[in-house]
C-alpha cells in the first residue's frame, strides 16, 4: 500500500514537474532568442530566472496536489530545488560547452537542459518526498 501511495506521488510529481518544465524550458528559450545566448555561463543566469518562476509555481501545486501537505516549508522547498538548480546549471553549462556532434545550437541547448532536469528532477523528487513534505504527506 506505501508502495502505491509512492507512485501516485511521483506520478503526480511528473505531472507537476511537466508544468514546470514547460514554464522552465519557455523562459530559458524566450532568454536565449532574445539574447543569442546559447552556452556557457550566461545560461546559468537564465537558470536562476526561469527557476524562480517555477519553483514558486511548483511549490504551490506539490504542497496541495502532490503531496497534500499543510505544514510543509517553503524555505526548505527553495533549499531543496536550488540544489537542484545547481546540479541542473552545472550540467547545463558543462553539456552546452562540449557540443562535440555539432548539432544546432538551439537544439543542443534544450537537450542539454532536457537531460539536466531529468537528473535534478529524480534528485529533488527525493528530498521533497522526505524532507519537505514529509510529515503530513498522506493526511486529509
Amino acid at each position: 500500500m506505501k508502495l502505491n501511495k509512492s507512485i501516485i506521488e511521483f506520478i503526480k510529481y511528473g505531472v507537476v514537474g511537466i508544468t514546470n518544465v514547460f514554464i522552465d524550458f519557455s523562459i530559458l528559450n524566450l532568454l536565449m532568442y532574445i539574447t543569442s545566448v546559447y552556452k556557457g555561463g550566461l545560461l546559468i543566469i537564465f537558470n536562476i530566472i526561469s527557476f524562480i518562476v517555477y519553483s514558486s509555481n511548483g511549490y504551490l501545486l506539490n504542497r496541495k496536489f502532490t503531496f497534500k501537505s499543510k505544514n510543509s516549508s517553503y524555505f526548505l522547498y527553495i533549499v531543496v530545488l536550488g540544489s537542484a538548480m545547481i546540479i541542473n546549471s552545472y550540467i547545463l553549462y558543462f553539456i552546452s560547452i562540449n557540443n562535440i556532434m555539432n548539432i544546432n545550437k538551439v537544439i543542443w541547448a534544450n537537450e542539454a537542459k532536457l537531460f539536466a532536469s531529468v537528473i535534478s528532477g529524480i534528485f529533488s523528487f527525493f528530498l521533497n518526498k522526505h524532507f519537505v513534505f514529509k510529515n503530513t504527506a498522506g493526511e486529509k
